[in-house]
C-alpha cells in the first residue's frame, strides 16, 4: 500500500472520524481499497464518511457490500437503515433496524 502500513491507514482514519474530517476519511478509505478492494473495515469507515458527506448512493453501496459478505455486521445494518431513512425511505430503514436487534437484542440504543 505504497508506504502506508493497513494499521496505519485505520489509525489515520479513526483520528479523522474523530475530527469530522470526512473527506480525509473517504480518501484514505479509498486508498485502502484500491490495494484491499474487499476490506470490509474500510467500506465501513467509506460508507460512515459518504452518510456525512450526503453521497447516499455510494455509501449505500459500501454497506450493501459488507451486508453481503458479512449479514451479521451490525454497523453495516444500521448504516444500510440511515441510508434508507435520509433517502426518505422509513419502510426499508426499519427493516435493516429490525435486523440489526435481531442481530444484537441487548443492544439498547437501537429501541426506540
Amino acid at each position: 500500500m505504497g508506504d502506508m502500513s493497513l494499521q496505519a491507514a485505520y489509525e489515520l482514519m479513526r483520528d479523522a472520524v474523530s475530527h469530522g474530517e470526512h473527506e480525509k476519511v473517504a480518501g484514505v478509505a479509498r486508498h485502502v481499497l484500491h490495494y484491499f478492494p474487499h476490506n470490509l473495515k474500510a467500506k465501513l469507515y467509506l460508507g460512515e464518511a459518504l452518510i456525512a458527506m450526503s453521497d447516499w448512493a455510494e455509501a449505500q453501496a459500501m454497506f450493501r457490500d459488507v451486508c453481503d459478505s458479512d449479514p451479521e455486521n451490525i454497523v453495516a445494518q444500521i448504516g444500510m437503515s440511515t441510508v434508507a431513512e435520509r433517502q426518505g425511505d422509513l419502510a426499508v430503514a426499519t427493516q435493516y433496524l429490525e435486523r440489526a436487534m435481531e442481530i444484537r437484542p441487548d443492544m439498547g440504543e437501537l429501541r426506540p
